[in-house]
């Protein structure tokens, strides 16, 4: 995505020279199949940290087989998605050049196949997330850790919410004329939901690491609040034991000018 935008893309194909515009173009399409490729895999991961942590053994097959199905479905919708955009013109140099000599096909063929990738893509997101948060509410524990772990396993809804607003935007797929411009959105999105996905299946991971951290920064805070707390008492009894020596020294001499 670098390459593409330092050739050019996010201008119009016209204010290009036809070999960057070329080369936007190019590396823009390499790195969609790419990003198709993030999504597919990291919600894999998410699937088999289900099926390892918060599955496990114990559940019934149909949990297992959830997971399973999602995962594939997931993948091979992808795979299809992939084969679809690198086969829709022959030769492919007639994808990234329009002046190439060759044909396409309907592009609104592709761009309908990769919509419904995009809505299973965000049914996928959804599915994991509600079905974490199922199987940890039915767990026999605190209720403020189950509100807490299903808070961290459904994150997966903004990385669902990033799949809707980009698979709006998949109607850019049918300005081939200008796509180093008519792109833009659809790209931007595509990024974005990338990284939200890669944040939000990594948190749950991570999560031991920031509870520890938390846990000796407030230990830490107390330690000195504490300390504060004895210094201040021992001013104060120091000034207490002082006074009373001297109310014993002032007395012992009333009584002997007496």
């Amino acid at each position: 995505m670098t390459v593409a935008v330092h050739n050019g893309l996010g201008q119009h194909r016209w204010a290009l020279q036809p070999d960057n515009a070329t080369q936007a173009v190019k590396y823009s399409w390499i790195a969609q199949a790419f990003s198709i490729f993030t999504f597919a895999f990291s919600k894999i991961s998410v699937a088999l940290f289900l099926l390892l942590r918060v599955v496990g053994a114990a559940r019934s097959f149909w949990h297992k087989a959830f997971l399973y199905f999602m995962s594939i479905s997931l993948l091979l919708v992808n795979i299809v998605v992939v084969t679809l955009v690198f086969t829709q013109c022959r030769p492919v140099q007639k994808l990234f050049d329009p002046s190439h000599e060759g044909h396409c096909w309907d592009s609104h063929i592709t761009t309908a196949y990769a919509q419904f990738g995009g809505a299973w893509s965000a049914m996928t997101d959804l599915g994991l997330s509600l079905f974490a948060v199922w199987v940890v509410w039915s767990l026999q524990m605190k209720k403020k850790y189950k509100i807490r772990i299903c808070c961290l396993l459904s994150l997966g809804v903004f990385a669902a919410v990033c799949a809707i607003i980009k698979t709006y935007y998949l109607h850019e797929h049918n300005h081939l004329d200008d796509a180093t411009y008519g792109q833009t959105n659809l790209l931007v999105w595509t990024v974005l939901e990338q990284w939200v996905i890669i944040i939000c299946a990594n948190i749950p991971c991570v999560q031991p690491i920031i509870v520890a951290m938390f846990h000796k920064v407030k230990s830490t805070y107390s330690k000195d609040k504490s300390t504060h707390y004895s210094l201040d008492d021992m001013s104060v009894r120091g000034g207490r034991s002082l006074d009373g020596s001297t109310n014993a020294i002032l007395s012992n001499r009333n009584r002997n000018f007496e």
